[in-house]
C-alpha cells in the first residue's frame, strides 16, 4: 500500500461483486487529482450503504481476479448512484474495473 501501510486484510467472501455496479469511468477532478467514478446498480447500492456504516473511516479492498486493485477509505455512509473515488486510482484501474462490470 502507497506510504507504508499496515497490510489490509479481505473478508472470505465478497460483499460487492460485478453485478452490484452498472459502470466505472476515469476522470480528473479540478484539482487535477485523479478520480474514478463506479455507478451502482440498485441492489448494489443497498449493499454498499449497508458496508459503509458497518466500516466507516476504513478502507474497501477491491480485488479483481485476486489482485488488490485499490483500497479506498470509505469517508461517509451517504452514498449517492454514482460514486468518487479520489487519490491513487489510475485510469488503468478504470479500464480493469469497466472490463470487470461487463
Amino acid at each position: 500500500m502507497p506510504g507504508g501501510e499496515a497490510p489490509l486484510y479481505a473478508e472470505a467472501t465478497s460483499v460487492l461483486d460485478e453485478r452490484d455496479f452498472k459502470d466505472a469511468s476515469f476522470a480528473r477532478a479540478e484539482s487535477g487529482q485523479p478520480l474514478l467514478r463506479l455507478c451502482f446498480a440498485p441492489e448494489g447500492r443497498a449493499k454498499f450503504v449497508h458496508v459503509a456504516e458497518q466500516n466507516l473511516h476504513r478502507r474497501l479492498v477491491f480485488l479483481i481476479h485476486g489482485k488488490l486493485l485499490f483500497a479506498p477509505v470509505i469517508d461517509s455512509a451517504t452514498t449517492p448512484e454514482c460514486l468518487e473515488v479520489t487519490g491513487w486510482v489510475t485510469a488503468e484501474d478504470a479500464e480493469t474495473l469497466q472490463r470487470a462490470i461487463r
